[in-house]
């Protein structure tokens, strides 16, 4: 599958990535991904956790999903922020994607540590970095409904639009049992502010 825009599936599936990651496993192999330019996101809520010292923070929205992201050093006002903040915070998510054949990896999904954070402009400098991979069975292929259904682990099935051109005309020579594996790299946030700023 081509390496252009796959926000569609870094949507459905990052959730479900989240929330099977309770314990950490060894990563099957990651080499020859499509590395996706990390796509700018936005979310509101109250911050529930704050580690200084590492730079994290946990932020619940108003449906109590929990995003934790990294505060990149070029964050303003970090050093104010207080567990109890309603805050609106920008932060990118890089994602990797491909396909690979039926029994190639287990399913599931798989938490590994690096030891460099990726580098983004005006951002030098080492951390701890954590990447999340889902590798999830397809279940189903429809190229006339250009939908892709696979099984996420934890969760129902999730059928997946296709909506880059090129995605699409990949999918007739997908078939059931292929595996779709999606990598995303630790949130790190880029600006949080006051919500409503």
């Amino acid at each position: 599958m081509p390496a252009s825009r796959i926000r569609p599936f870094a949507a459905a599936l990052l959730a479900a990535a989240l929330a099977a990651c309770a314990g950490r496993v060894a990563l099957p192999d990651t080499g020859g991904m499509a590395q996706i330019e990390a796509t700018r996101l936005s979310a509101s809520g109250t911050i529930v956790a704050l580690d200084t010292t590492r730079r994290l923070v946990t932020v619940r929205d108003d449906a109590g999903h929990a995003l934790q992201v990294h505060a990149d050093p070029s964050v303003r006002g970090f050093e104010r922020l207080r567990v109890g903040d309603v805050v609106t915070l920008d932060y990118l998510l890089a994602v990797a994607a491909d396909i690979r054949p039926a029994g190639s990896l287990p399913p599931g999904a798989y938490l590994q540590e690096a030891n460099e954070a990726p580098r983004h402009a005006g951002r030098p400098g080492r951390r701890i970095a954590e990447r999340v991979t889902v590798v999830a069975p397809i279940l189903a292929v429809d190229p006339a409904a250009n939908t892709l259904t696979i099984e996420a682990p934890g969760a129902r099935p999730v059928t997946l639009a296709v909506e880059e051109p090129a995605h699409r005309a990949a999918l007739p020579g997908l078939r059931v049992g292929d595996l779709l594996r999606v990598a995303f790299t630790e949130a790190v946030a880029v600006d949080i502010r006051p919500r409503g700023r």
